[in-house]
């Protein structure tokens, strides 16, 4: 559904169980755990992704791919919680000869979008007020 996230929060199995970042149970965000949301988010992606074949691999185990192929990479971002392994961007991409799109709070190469709406900063409760984080998807062009 999200590489190796769900509802935003990093999930993956160790040891055939699910484990998780965060000090809560719960493998989604509160808000976004009521089953209808959940199954339309599956009805989506089965209508949408349609002719997209999606791979279940750790990346690390991937560097090579067929030519049609576009490759998108959403990290946790700089400063906030990894996931359940390290994974350098930068090392990576130096094995890629691919156009590889990536999601990050900061802009990463010359070539780079800020998405106009940032990331929410509210907090679970929708009360906390902070300056929004930018969002930029960065394209990495292999030379």
């Amino acid at each position: 559904m999200q590489a190796a996230s769900f509802g935003a929060k990093a999930v993956w199995i160790k040891d055939n169980k699910w484990q998780h970042s965060s000090f809560r149970n719960s493998y989604s965000r509160p808000m976004n755990t009521a089953p209808q949301i959940l199954l339309n988010r599956v009805e989506l992606l089965a209508r949408d992704f349609v002719g997209i074949k999606g791979l279940n691999h750790s990346i690390l185990e991937l560097n090579t791919f067929p030519n049609n192929s576009v490759i998108y990479i959403d990290p946790p971002y700089k400063n906030t919680t990894k996931y359940g392994h390290t994974f350098n961007v930068i090392d990576y991409l130096s094995k890629v000869d691919k156009k590889v799109y990536i999601s990050e709070g900061y802009k990463m190469f010359d070539d780079a979008h800020l998405i106009p709406q940032g990331r929410c900063t509210t907090g679970i409760n929708g009360k906390r007020k902070t300056k929004e984080n930018e969002e930029w998807l960065n394209i990495f062009i292999p030379k």
